[in-house]
């Protein structure tokens, strides 16, 4: 029987016939003829073989603007890119064998969790309109665990997108799926049987954002080799697809489209498949309610119930009217529909004008959705939504006034700022409850039910305050699975931010996550020993990192987190106490331990956090992070985590140590006594100092070592000065200490140093070594000289010029180290430090140099560029002239030419040594000038003057281009008069670019910050709210001037109004009052007169 007139089978009588539908429209396309459909089909390609290897993505520095579609396109340098067209086309990727490398940098850069599941419900939605999509669908998890369902499928998706099409990854993971469709096969006969069914779902996830551009009116499409790649890896995944074998197992991916237009077409074709005909009732009954379930799972996802209108008119937009009407779905409120499309047609166009993303933010979902538990998510979904409605309802609308309720209920632009609104709501619920043995804390975004085994205790660390381990039922719950949609420091980091005992939060969104804090009150004395960490009811391999911080930390007296342990290289004992595995390690690092001592005062209890860590390969502290790590004070936990690669923490405990008796500190050295007491006279410390150096001397080889002889003699003439002296000389030699010792030992020197009278005779010696690398820590070292730096600064005298020589050497070493994050908090405080020093210009033209190098070694340009500023400012105008001037007014002003982000000249024209450059470098001076007021026609005869001269000096000629133009609109709107608009035309005209490019510049000047207003596309032309003006001169002032004298006018008019209004008020009450007198008086003679009738009438009738 010809495909095409072949008569429908209902699916529940598919036993023995493959289910086919007639083609009421065509083939699909990608099928040329009947016989190709039937009998001999285009068989997929094999995966393609890489020519070369994948061209590496520019480094994070380099993503900027739209980086992303140049990288796309070719993968060449700035430099490169003006070569030969043949150099351009062999560095450009190549879609035929480069397919999986495209798809997934762009997927994982460009897309987003909401976005992948509004795509994949819609998908679904249509895709069930079949008679096969409906049966393989209907009755499965979507009905019965359609969280799970939603959440598998897409990381299906991700897999195949993150390993490639043809990885062998995938082919294992379709391989599975061919498994699972096996059991569909059974229940449902034929649902498999024909390619361009099972196509579908992979075609249309690929076309969706172009037909969702398409519907919604974007600006753009998607990129073009993202067109060209598609098509390729959709063949290739499908190739791994099977069908059921009463079909002979044929690949889905036979006659696959083969190109991105057969793709779209594809799409087309499928909607308007007539399907009605062949389908039965029960066919449509199913379809309707697989859709329906689709729509409620993404409901249920993304939108508290009381929004549940608001996401299914999202979603019903999304998907075509006529597979709505095919699934029976109705149409979605017209006024929502309107504001869904202009939100999704703004959203598309303001993000292609937008940068692209420097990091691959989806790509951090995707390994997240990795580790759910699956099974577990519609119970954890339910539960929070069943949290959520109660107390929304309690809260938000059964306790406000009737109209508020039904405005949030029904009004459709309230829902959408209510909406926005809520994802910032921190918790649903906070309860504080206390038992005799200790207090508990519990914050949770969702119930977690108290018979669900999958989320008891399973993991605990178990801190050792005595010599037997604690109960079970007295420590922590485990915080391994709080985090499941969120990252595993957002908790944490929230809770060190607010310090309160319950209802802490930092303002990102909760997810769902349930956390139980056993607060125990220990005497500080009992918590000096390092912890004995176990695990129960859990195995484990592999090494861990625990961390211990004081969240009630102080430094310098303002709040503070202080790490008091980061321990690395912890592994199962093999020993078990009281049922509980123990973990040990020999490492006393990157930070060594030192027990909880908080000093008196408030708050009288200090809370301490522990967690642990798997440990990843070849770990080490992340750059940023080594002053903070080395100090103790202040360490960024959530940050660290993400920048070491660290997981969420398995388990973790908390601790409360009371305020108690001061105790002394000991630190532990190697040598012939194995402590170093802090407390001691000055001849012992420094016997005790002099003879740790000796140590380190001879462990190097230097036998002759005898600092601790010598200064024993010096000491007995009581020559202290001159034992310093050698002590500070001697010193070098703590740069082979081992990092554990290396701070301890500073610090004893650092004591000794401050009982001399002439303390700065001493420290620029100590801080030259503390600039030299610490070979005994290459990694740590920068983070551990900071550490002995900071010290010396904050012991110095603040008003003591010493202070600056030593905050050189701290920047020299946060250069050296690339970490400019500690010197940011810093820098609000350098004025001040200036003035207490009385430095003098160049001291402060050194400072501030230094402090803008360590800024642009950082890439932090904008630092950079202000502090140079300062450095100019310290010129008085008779150097204006000189050499050094000179250099860096030039450095200045191409730095400022070249920032992407900077627009107003002004702060170097009116400095001396700028002007000095008129006569210096008079080209520089003309360029200076012509942004600092001119247009565009005037820069680009600067070129055709000066031609090649923009090259040779350096600058970037496509970064001054742009800058240029924005530059230029900024002053046509603020020259646009009282009219208050420009057109389109005249804007293209100004800016010599095409007149469908005019939106993009007038977004990308209203995100630069100089103008503000709105584009109104019916009229083609841009209203103008305000404008910055470049100059502000003369004209300007008289602008103002006449603005003014036109204000006082209005206003004198409006004062004549109003004391004519309130002439005429006044009159008006004088009308009324004399009118009042006037009827008070006719009555008053009237009635009189009419008493005498009266009186008269009465006498009258007595007489009668």
């Amino acid at each position: 029987m010809d495909p095409l007139e072949r008569q429908k089978v209902p699916i529940r009588e598919r036993t023995k016939t493959h289910y086919q539908l007639r083609f009421t429209n065509g083939l699909p396309p990608g099928t040329d003829t009947v016989d190709q459909l039937e009998k001999n089909p285009r068989l997929p390609r094999a995966p393609a073989t890489p020519k070369r290897a994948l061209p590496e993505l520019p480094p994070i520095s380099e993503r900027k603007g739209h980086w992303l579609g140049k990288y796309l396109d070719q993968v060449s340098t700035r430099s490169q890119a003006c070569n030969a067209d043949a150099n351009v086309m062999r560095n450009q990727l190549d879609p035929e064998t480069e397919y999986d490398h495209i798809i997934r940098v762009y997927s994982f850069h460009r897309n987003s969790e909401f976005m992948a599941a509004l795509g994949y419900a819609c998908v679904f939605v249509w895709l069930t309109a079949t008679p096969a999509g409906a049966a393989a669908i209907h009755g499965g998890k979507v009905i019965r665990r359609g969280h799970q369902r939603f959440y598998e499928t897409q990381l299906n998706n991700f897999h195949w997108i993150y390993y490639g099409s043809g990885s062998e990854q995938t082919k294992a993971h379709v391989e599975q799926i061919n498994k699972l469709h096996a059991t569909i096969w059974k229940r449902a006969p034929g649902t498999f049987s024909q390619a361009w069914d099972a196509q579908s779902a992979v075609i249309l996830l690929s076309s969706y954002e172009s037909i969702l551009r398409k519907m919604f009116g974007a600006k753009n499409d998607i990129h073009p080799q993202l067109k060209k790649a598609w098509p390729e890896w959709g063949e290739r995944l499908t190739g791994w697809f099977r069908s059921e074998p009463t079909n002979a197992s044929q690949s889905f991916g036979i006659n696959y489209p083969r190109d991105y237009d057969e793709i779209l077409r594809f799409g087309e074709w499928l909607i308007d498949f007539d399907m009605d005909e062949q389908r039965t009732e029960e066919d449509k009954v199913k379809g309707h309610e697989t859709a329906e379930a689709f729509i409620l799972q993404f409901n249920e996802l993304w939108f508290p119930r009381c929004l549940h209108f608001l996401g299914r008119a999202i979603l019903l937009t999304c998907v075509p009217k006529k597979i709505r009407r095919k699934q029976r779905l109705e149409d979605p409120n017209p006024l929502l529909e309107y504001l869904v499309q202009n939100a999704f047609r703004l959203m598309m166009n303001f993000g292609d004008a937008q940068p692209d993303p420097a990091l691959p933010e989806f790509e951090d979902f995707y390994h997240d959705l990795e580790t759910r538990d699956m099974s577990r998510l519609d119970a954890l979904h339910t539960a929070k939504r069943d949290a959520q409605e109660v107390f929304l309802n309690r809260v938000l609308l059964f306790d406000c006034p009737a109209p508020a309720a039904t405005m949030l209920r029904f009004h459709p632009l309230t829902a959408l700022l209510y909406l926005t609104a809520l994802s910032s709501v921190a918790a649903i619920d906070t309860i504080a409850r206390s038992s005799k043995n200790c207090i508990v804390y519990a914050v949770m975004d969702k119930v977690l039910p108290e018979q669900d085994d999958q989320h008891m205790v399973r993991r605990r660390v178990v801190y050792d305050t005595t010599k037997n381990m604690m109960q079970y039922d007295q420590v922590l719950y485990s915080i391994g699975w709080m985090w499941s949609n969120e990252k595993a420091g957002d908790y944490l980091g929230g809770y060190l931010k607010s310090k309160a005992g319950y209802g802490m939060h930092d303002g990102s969104p909760w997810r769902q996550g349930f956390m139980l804090f056993m607060l125990y009150m220990q005497s500080k004395d009992l918590t000096q020993r390092a912890p004995v960490i176990g695990l129960t009811n859990t195995t484990l391999s592999g090494k861990y990192i625990l961390a211990m911080i004081d969240i009630d930390g102080s430094q310098n007296g303002r709040p503070a987190t202080v790490l008091h342990a980061l321990l690395q290289d912890y592994t199962p004992s093999g020993t078990v106490k009281n049922g509980t595995s123990v973990l040990t390690t020999t490492a006393t690092g990157p930070s060594s331990y030192f027990g909880p001592a908080p000093p008196a005062g408030a708050p009288p209890t200090h809370r301490y956090v522990f967690l642990l860590h798997e440990q990843p390969a070849n770990f080490a502290v992340p750059a940023a992070h080594r002053q903070a790590v080395s100090s103790r004070f202040n360490i960024d936990w959530p940050k660290f985590i993400t920048d070491a690669g660290l997981k969420a923490p398995i388990a973790g405990n908390y601790l409360q140590v009371k305020s108690g008796d001061n105790t002394k500190r000991r630190v532990t050295m190697p040598g012939a006594k194995t402590t170093l007491l802090i407390e001691g006279t000055f001849e012992e410390l420094t016997d005790e100092f002099a003879q740790y150096v000796d140590s380190l001397k001879k462990s190097q080889g230097d036998e002759s070592a005898n600092l601790q002889g010598e200064s024993a003699e010096l000491l007995k003439e009581n020559k202290k000065d001159e034992v310093l002296k050698k002590l500070v000389v001697g010193s070098q030699a703590l740069n082979q200490a081992p990092e554990k010792e290396f701070i301890a030992a500073y610090n004893l020197l650092i004591h000794l140093v401050n009982q001399s009278p002439n303390v700065s005779m001493y420290l620029p010696k100590m801080c030259q070594n503390l600039s030299a690398p610490i070979s005994s820590s290459p990694q740590n070292g920068g983070g551990l000289a900071l550490s002995i730096l900071s010290t010396i600064f904050n012991t110095t005298a603040p008003n003591s010029e010493t202070r600056y020589h030593v905050l050189l050497a701290i920047l020299r070493v946060i250069r050296a180290t690339s970490n400019f994050e500690t010197l940011r908090p810093q820098l609000k405080q350098l004025d001040s430090w200036l003035a207490s020093w009385e430095t003098n210009d160049e001291d402060a033209r050194k400072l501030y140099l230094a402090v803008s190098d360590v800024a642009s070694d950082a890439g932090e340009s904008t630092q950079a560029y202000t502090y140079l500023l300062r450095a100019l400012r310290t010129f008085p105008s008779e150097q204006a002239s000189a050499p050094e001037a000179r250099e860096l007014s030039l450095r200045a002003l191409k730095s400022a030419l070249t920032h992407p982000t900077h627009f107003d000249f002004q702060d170097l024209t009116g400095l001396d040594s700028i002007q000095a450059l008129r006569n210096s470098d008079p080209v520089y001076f003309q360029l200076l000038e012509i942004f600092n007021s001119d247009l565009l026609d005037d820069f680009n005869d600067f070129k055709d003057e000066h031609d090649g001269w923009v090259e040779e000096s350096g600058l970037d000629g496509a970064a001054l281009n742009r800058k240029m133009r924005l530059l230029t609109l900024a002053s046509m709107a603020a020259s646009a008069g009282q009219a208050r608009s420009l057109p389109y035309e005249k804007i293209a005209k100004g800016l010599q670019v095409p007149s469908e490019d005019v939106e993009m510049w007038v977004i990308d000047v209203i995100r630069a910050g100089l103008v503000e207003g709105k584009l109104s596309q019916l009229n083609q032309t841009f209203l103008i709210h305000r404008s910055t003006y470049r100059v502000f001169g003369d004209n300007q002032w008289r602008e103002v001037a006449s603005r003014l004298d036109l204000w006082r006018n209005s206003l004198q008019g409006v004062l004549q109004v109003i004391q004519q209004e309130k002439q005429r008020f006044i009159q008006e009450k004088e009308d009324e009052a004399n009118k009042a007198d006037q009827k008070a008086d006719m009555a008053s003679r009237f009635g009189g007169r009419g008493g005498q009738r009266k009186q008269q009438r009465t006498i009258d009738e007595d007489m009668d």
